[in-house]
């Protein structure tokens, strides 16, 4: 199956997102045809004017810029034709499933795509992962958004490999809540990676290395979960 994996704005530009390296190794592995993007440290090496500082994530300037979803709206308008070029990329490209990871700083422009995605293609299933996703964050309200099909809750390999395999949205899958006839359904936990040896390493194949502010360096998993 194709799928796609995208890191939105905005999160760190040091390094590749480890995150899309370690499910595009694991979902490869099964067979999957994936498209790793970047989109954040695209639009970091675009920015310029009003946005030009919005990256220094530990500014109080752009915590209060990228937890807004008003200024997310603003910054994706102002970046629209970048945008849709991507929007229109992956349904070009065959993808069946979009997949998000989220923090805190990516959560409304990752929602925003995932519309821009619906709007494209109703069929196209929408998945949601990372730390925001954490029913015990902003999972609550973001299952409640139309457009997103599945919140993946905890380690994300085998349960986004099952939803991929699953093809469709609406499917029951341990590891992830999700929207069925517009209602919320908790599909439970799903059992931890016993043996973490099992999976591959992350592929890093996707991204240009030479692109980021610490180009000889990669990010490592040292623990599961933060």
């Amino acid at each position: 199956m194709k799928l796609a994996l995208i890191q939105a704005p905005a999160w760190g530009v040091s390094s590749p997102p480890l995150a899309l390296a370690s499910l595009s190794a694991y979902l490869r592995r099964e067979g999957h045809e994936v498209l790793a993007l970047d989109l954040n440290i695209e639009l970091y090496k675009r920015r310029a004017g009003k946005h030009s500082g919005a990256w220094l994530i530990l500014g109080p300037r752009s915590e209060t810029f990228w937890y807004s979803l008003s200024a997310a709206v603003e910054f994706v308008e102002a970046n629209k034709g970048y945008f849709e070029e991507q929007v229109a990329r992956v349904v070009a490209s065959g993808a069946k499933l979009v997949g998000f990871t989220i923090y805190q700083s990516s959560r409304y422009v990752s929602q925003i795509l995932a519309k821009m995605f619906k709007e494209r293609n109703r069929n196209i299933v929408i998945v949601f992962g990372g730390p925001e996703a954490s029913w015990h964050y902003s999972g609550k309200e973001i299952i409640k958004d139309a457009n997103v099909d599945y919140l993946v809750q905890g380690e994300g390999e085998l349960t986004l490999a099952e939803i991929v395999r699953n093809k469709k949205a609406g499917i029951f899958c341990r590891g992830a809540f999700m929207r069925k006839d517009g209602k919320v359904v908790d599909c439970g936990e799903r059992d931890p990676v016993k043996n973490l040896d099992s999976l591959p390493f992350p592929d890093f194949s996707d991204y240009d290395l030479d692109g980021y502010l610490e180009p000889d360096k990669i990010p490592i998993s040292s623990s599961r979960g933060c």
